[in-house]
């Protein structure tokens, strides 16, 4: 038996969805509000003899894999790998997805925050008023270095010129968060 199976066999859907969320028997199911969107009634229904899940409002729906990919965010092989050890299945030797390489996206955030955190310490006239404000808060050095704080410009692309000028790509300032892809117009 792979994995899968054996992990679906172990664990019963009402119980892994009532460890997130609060179900309420209906009939032979359980309903509640869905988790995934606002919604006055409720229309998410878990089917325990099915083993099965389905929103009517969203029209989401699934296996108890893709309730926990959905509810945490996360991968199916991190959901595979959260369950099973839930259920006691052991994963040697099952192939999963090679794991991503995120690498680049630490390093343009780490480099985001020595950029506003360098701001910040500028000796200009808004970086002095900020200092000034944080000193009168009693929010110390110490506090500024442990929470890393920093300070972003007045000009909306100078986060995106440091990183190009530092060899990163348009695609990659862009996964990290830390661009918007424009619409339309310039800029």
């Amino acid at each position: 038996m792979n994995p899968v199976e054996e992990i679906k066999s172990k664990l019963d859907i009402v119980d892994v969805i009532s460890s997130h969320i609060n179900l309420t028997k209906a009939g032979a199911n359980y309903k509640v509000q869905c988790p995934f969107h606002n919604e006055k009634t409720a229309s998410f229904m878990v089917s325990q003899e099915k083993q099965i899940w389905h929103c009517f409002g969203c029209d989401r729906g699934g296996d108890l894999f893709s309730f926990v990919q959905e509810y945490e965010g996360i991968t199916f092989a991190e959901a595979l790998r959260i369950l099973a050890e839930r259920a006691n299945v052991p994963l040697e030797g099952y192939q999963t997805q090679k794991k991503a390489d995120y690498s680049n996206l630490y390093e343009i955030n780490r480099l985001a925050v020595e950029f506003y955190q360098s701001k910040l310490k500028e000796d200009k006239e808004v970086a002095q008023k900020v200092r000034e404000y944080l000193k009168k808060r009693k929010v110390d050095e110490d506090s500024i270095a442990k929470w890393q704080l920093g300070l972003s410009g007045e000009d909306w692309d100078e986060l995106y010129n440091y990183l190009i000028s530092k060899g990163f790509k348009d695609e990659q300032i862009f996964q990290a968060g830390l661009s918007l892809k424009k619409k339309s117009g310039s800029g």
